[in-house]
């Protein structure tokens, strides 16, 4: 039996996302293996296993048609457009076939752990790589016991979709989860690699020449006895964290992930619930209730009742498991011996209302500027 202080970032996260991912059909791959070893050091393509694929798909090229292939792949990943011209290639859009997106099961996936990966003249080490089709689509990097969450908009959903806005983010998350600042302003003067937070955002502006900004973040923390659970959402236009106490079950922690993803409540529990919206609840529901024409003394007792029925619906602990509807939230976490301490939902634009210009008032204010 491991004993605590044997616990570590590999046996407590890397080895469990390992096998995780293995559940769900990825073949583990040891940094020793053909595939790693045989891997192209500027790309970090698994070259034989794409190369099969890539024929495969597009039985009618030849493999000079291939090596052109990947040539080209270097030069557009050399390219300062974050990735836009390689993101076309893998959705199809450039004549040649590089993933089945209608059939899944035609791709082949692969992980691998701790392997050492090039981008350009820097060199990393993420803790896990993730590949389709021999294409490196994927890092991810454990902290362990703190994680982070944050949100950086783009102005359109395909730059959030390429490689080099990925690198950004993780570059950035990287350094706001080392630092742990407190504020969006300390933040954006936190050193990440290439300069300040604020200095890489604008870099990437200057890159792609669209607008890019640091919205928010929270970093959050747990012990060894505790869990995360992190699920991402059409492409990271949802995210969630979860903190789970008293379980080291992540998988229970990310199936609470993805439930709050999907019902997007607005609390942990009633305590979170502001006194003002109880109380603004309780008053529609008690007009309504009169209006219906019940007695007053009837009237209170209903409102207890639709008052837990209200807090069901936007407090994720009394919510019913999208898993299992037998069980509440709560239920559920209590079955893997632990208790959902914390949450967080962050769903990209969220809270962001549009600007609506009055052109009647502009021109009038601009007339009487200029008097």
């Amino acid at each position: 039996m491991a004993r605590r202080k044997d616990f570590s970032e590999l046996t407590r996260v890397q080895i469990p996302a390992t096998l995780h991912l293995m559940r769900m059909g990825y073949t583990y791959l040891s940094r020793n293996s053909k595939e790693i070893a045989e891997r192209d050091p500027d790309t970090n393509i698994l070259v034989s296993v794409f190369k099969e694929q890539f024929l495969t798909f597009n039985n009618y090229l030849t493999d000079e048609d291939f090596e052109r292939e990947l040539v080209n792949i270097k030069l557009e990943l050399d390219q300062n457009d974050l990735g836009r011209s390689f993101f076309k290639r893998i959705q199809g859009q450039e004549g040649a076939v590089y993933i089945d997106w209608e059939n899944p099961e035609a791709n082949t996936f692969h992980l691998a752990l701790e392997v050492t990966c090039q981008n350009g003249q820097d060199e990393f080490r993420p803790d896990i790589v993730v590949f389709i089709n021999g294409l490196p689509l994927s890092y991810i990097e454990v902290k362990g016991n703190k994680a982070v969450i944050l949100e950086i908009n783009s102005e359109t959903d395909f730059v959030a979709k390429n490689e080099k806005f990925v690198a950004l983010v993780k570059n950035v998350a990287d350094a706001i989860l080392a630092a742990e600042p407190k504020t969006l302003e300390e933040a954006l003067q936190v050193e990440a690699q290439g300069g300040t937070v604020e200095a890489v955002i604008n870099e990437g502006i200057a890159t792609i020449g669209e607008k890019l900004s640091l919205r928010r973040f929270e970093v959050v923390s747990k012990t060894d006895s505790d869990a995360f659970g992190a699920y991402s959402h059409m492409g990271g236009r949802i995210g969630v964290l979860t903190l789970v106490e008293g379980s080291t079950d992540e998988e229970a922690a990310k199936d609470v992930a993805m439930h709050i993803a999907a019902l997007a409540p607005k609390y942990l529990d009633e305590s979170e619930v502001p006194a003002d919206v109880l109380e603004h609840e309780k008053k529609v529901l008690t007009e309504q209730a009169l209006n219906e024409g019940k007695p007053a003394n009837i009237v209170e007792k209903m409102i207890v009742g639709r008052i837990n029925k209200f807090l069901e619906e936007i407090t994720v602990v009394k919510q019913k498991f999208v898993k299992d509807d037998s069980l509440t939230v709560e239920k559920f976490v209590a079955s893997k011996g632990g208790k959902l301490a914390k949450f967080v939902r962050y769903e990209v634009g969220e809270g962001i209302e549009k600007r609506e210009d009055n052109f009647a008032e502009e021109v009038m204010s601009q007339v009487n500027a200029s008097k």
